[in-house]
């Protein structure tokens, strides 16, 4: 399995400030990075995020942004290793059990709980 994590970083070589209201003032602090989310020239349902990050903490960010990337794979890669396993042996029940209840079982996943085949069906 393959998967790429994409994330849209602008360099900037100047000073990089958080602005925010402390009552009536404004108040400016210099920050390292942050992100914002861009929901493009059209609207988009869902915005993307972009890191802005400066050019002194560019090495110091890519070291967080490496383990974020390491913890991300190993997020992806468990649940995939479930699934794949459950095909496998047949039992599809451990497949909810690290679910939390807020997140909707995706259809190709009920699909394999159920045993419909749905998976082969539509050549996933």
């Amino acid at each position: 399995m393959i998967a790429h994590l994409v994330y849209p970083v602008v360099v900037v070589d100047a000073f990089l400030f958080h602005a925010f209201l402390d009552g009536d003032d404004l108040r400016t602090e210099q920050i390292p990075y942050s992100t914002l989310l861009w929901r493009g020239h059209e609207k988009r349902e869902v915005p993307v995020s972009v890191d802005i990050v400066t050019a002194e903490a560019l090495d110091s960010y890519a070291k967080v942004l490496s383990e974020h990337c390491r913890e991300v794979a190993a997020y992806i890669q468990n649940p995939a290793r479930a699934v794949r396993r459950a095909l496998l042996t047949g039992i599809r029940s451990e497949l909810v059990k690290h679910t939390p209840s807020f997140v909707p079982v995706p259809r190709i996943l009920q699909g394999i709980l159920s045993g419909s085949g749905y998976y082969e069906e539509s050549g996933s």
